[in-house]
């Protein structure tokens, strides 16, 4: 019986790698799409000489990092919380509307359509609140929770990634009026040190372990560097309205959150 067991839980544990790897890959693959859709305009736009570099670089974050980052956290979530996988029709759900939001997102801006532009931001708005659905999920099914940090921190990027997004939809109908650029920027430091920033944050105390073997980063400095994330997400987030030196200080909290990992 116990062999028979074992066994199972091999399977188990063999079908878990490659369901990860299998979502991975998937969302790697538009990633890849989108970055080359970014190159090439950014020749054309380069050859040409008109036009913005708004359009190639909304291609490569909103397209092709985004698409990485639900690839990236939804495979190392369930590796290492040793969970079940989405099911894969919700995987790739949320990877096509995260990609149809995209597209419509910046071709809406692009040729000046507030519609197409305002239902891109809000295909990608949903395709994040999936994504969150579906972290959720994969921490619930957790059989080791001592990764539970890392979750934490991803769920954290998406929420500033979901405020981040819904302003930047503001931005693309011309709806911030008087307070454009405070939302602007506080649009751009959501996106970037919020979304991005704090999945790599989230990513680097269970990967340096689990890769270089380093010795887990420990409960006192991983709490210290979330609740710093959280006060910089506040702050960028209360800039909307109290200016860019609010968002200011939002990244330099940040700034203090990621050498604390490091130093860690």
């Amino acid at each position: 019986m116990r062999r028979t067991d074992d066994s199972s839980a091999g399977l188990r544990g063999a079908g878990r790698v490659v369901g990860s790897h299998r979502t991975a890959r998937a969302a790697f693959r538009l990633t890849g799409l989108f970055v080359v859709w970014a190159i090439a305009w950014a020749v054309v736009r380069q050859v040409a000489g008109e036009g913005t570099w708004w359009g190639p670089l909304h291609v490569f974050l909103v397209g092709g990092v985004l698409l990485a980052i639900s690839g990236a956290t939804q495979m190392f979530s369930i590796t290492w919380a040793a969970a079940t996988p989405p099911d894969r029709r919700l995987a790739a759900a949320q990877r096509w509307v995260t990609a149809a939001g995209a597209t419509s997102a910046v071709m809406g801006v692009s040729a000046g359509v507030a519609w197409l532009a305002a239902i891109g931001a809000g295909l990608v708005a949903a395709g994040l609140g999936v994504l969150v659905w579906i972290l959720v999920g994969i921490t619930h099914r957790s059989l080791l929770h001592r990764f539970g940090l890392t979750a934490r921190f991803y769920l954290l990027a998406l929420a500033a990634g979901l405020i981040g997004v819904t302003l930047g939809g503001l931005l693309a109908i011309k709806g911030a009026g008087l307070a454009h650029l405070n939302v602007r920027t506080a649009h751009m430091h959501l996106n970037l040190v919020g979304l991005i920033g704090f999945t790599i944050f989230g990513t680097l105390p269970t990967l340096l372990p689990t890769t270089a073997h380093h010795r887990m980063v420990s409960g006192s400095e991983g709490r210290i560097a979330f609740g710093l994330c959280v006060g910089s997400v506040a702050a960028m987030v209360a800039g909307i309205v109290a200016g860019p030196r609010l968002v200011g200080a939002g990244c330099a909290l940040a700034a203090v959150a990621g050498v604390t990992i490091l130093v860690g």
